[in-house]
């Protein structure tokens, strides 16, 4: 049965191969060029693996919660801050635009020959 997965023993380098590799053939890391026998994966590591599933976490009490900014007061208080602080400045940019406005019509009242 041909193995088409290996792991390079100078470098680490997992090597992966459609055809598979032939037990006891000599293969070349094309990483570290070391050359090394395939040999047959043991199957009692891969049923160890499946007996140390990771356990599910405990799911935290309502009491035992963190405090987070999500529903927190001091959220809404910096975000009404900031939206006065736009309209203030949204204010203050109308009233400039209006002042340019009548500027320029002055000066243009002015250069209009009579």
């Amino acid at each position: 049965m041909p193995i088409h997965r290996l792991t390079c023993p100078g470098c680490g380098a997992g090597l992966k191969s459609a055809a598979g590799f032939k037990p006891g053939a000599t293969v070349s890391c094309p990483k570290c060029s070391a050359e090394f026998e395939a040999e047959e994966p043991e199957v009692e590591a891969e049923v160890e693996e499946e007996e140390e599933k990771p356990r599910k976490k405990k799911k935290k009490k309502k009491a035992e919660k963190e405090w987070s900014y999500r529903n927190s007061w001091i959220r809404y208080a910096i975000l009404g801050v900031l939206v006065a602080v736009m309209c203030v400045l949204g204010y203050m940019l109308y009233l400039k635009n209006e002042r340019e406005k009548r500027a320029d019509a002055g000066s243009v009242a002015a250069a209009r020959p009579v």
